[in-house]
This record gives C-alpha cells, structure tokens and sequence, in this order.
C-alpha cells in the first residue's frame, strides 16, 4: 500500500480532533467545546496520531483530526 495515501497531515500540522463521533457532523466554530485545538506530533500508525494539546500528548485517529484552516 501506498504510506503516503493514509498521511494525510504532516508533523507540526494545527488541527482540530476530537474523541466525539457527534462532532463530525458540526463545525467547530458551532460545536462549542466537542472540537480541541492540537498540534501533530508523531504519525503513530498510519491511521493514529500522537498529537499534543492542552498540553498533554492525546492519541487521536486521522478520521478524528480536521486541518485548522479548512473550518
């Protein structure tokens, strides 16, 4: 398989994660607090990243991470 296909954000990228599956379906400028704002800081796997915010390293999916510029 292709690595590339599944990074779809780099380290050092800003995003928005959550843990929430609700949040999804809702911008994060309209979900209040279900969106947190994080910076990636490992590619743990090629579906998981560790990711730092609030300052504590979280653990998140790529399917859970949105870029901070395209909310």
């Amino acid at each position: 398989m292709d690595k590339k296909r599944y990074e779809r954000y780099e380290i050092g990228d800003l995003i928005y994660w959550t843990k929430k599956s609700i949040a999804l379906i809702m911008k994060p400028k309209n979900a209040g607090d279900l969106w947190k704002i994080g910076i990636i800081i490992q590619n743990k796997s090629p579906s998981k990243y560790i990711i730092l915010s609030e300052g504590l390293i979280q653990e998140c999916t790529h399917t859970m991470a949105m870029r901070l510029d395209k909310a």
